[in-house]
């Protein structure tokens, strides 16, 4: 028992760098990069830390990457993940940037392979520092970037509010946007 403490305070996981690499690519068809390291800390709930994520856009895109991240931080809870239920009671994000796009002739982006491939976990509590999100859709003269940022929480608040400012062209016609989504 204590030869296997031993080894799991010790162990590199960013020996998993790789396999996770290759794993996103062969079923996305795009790159995937993790430049930094991988940590995980164990317990009833795992927290999982990556740094450097890269993520390949579609070959037609204006942007060479779909998104990418500084550092992703983010909590799953370990005994349901073994029944196969995925929950992520937390995750934040440092420096996110997201560019989505849709072409005329081709779906948008964000669509990989088959659309109906399953349900996509809950996140709960989700903290962004420093996003970026663009839209970008030429044939309808739309062109949108907008920063994302947690506000601090309120007394009282379970997560945080999530900030949005930015603005652009939707078809065509200028606007800017503020606002706030709890």
């Amino acid at each position: 028992l204590l030869g296997v403490v031993v080894l799991l305070a010790l162990w590199d996981w960013n020996w998993f760098k790789r396999p996770i690499e290759q794993r996103v690519t062969t079923q996305t068809g795009r790159s995937f990069h993790i430049d930094g390291n991988l940590d995980v800390d164990l317990g009833r709930t795992l927290t999982i830390r990556a740094d450097g994520l890269r993520f390949g856009n579609a070959e037609w895109a204006r942007e060479p990457e779909m998104a990418s991240v500084r550092r992703l931080e983010f909590d799953l809870r370990f005994w349901p993940l073994l029944r196969g239920d995925v929950r992520i009671p937390r995750i934040a994000l440092d420096v996110p940037v997201v560019h989505l796009q849709r072409n005329d002739k081709l779906p948008g982006n964000w669509v990989f392979g088959d659309e109906d491939a399953g349900e996509l976990p809950e996140f709960r509590n989700v903290h962004i520092e420093s996003g970026t999100l663009t839209y970008f859709e030429p044939a309808q003269k739309t062109d949108i970037k907008v920063s994302v940022d947690s506000a601090q929480p309120k007394a009282g608040d379970a997560e945080p509010r999530i900030v949005v400012k930015g603005g652009g062209k939707w078809n065509g016609n200028p606007f800017t946007l503020a606002g706030t989504a709890e």
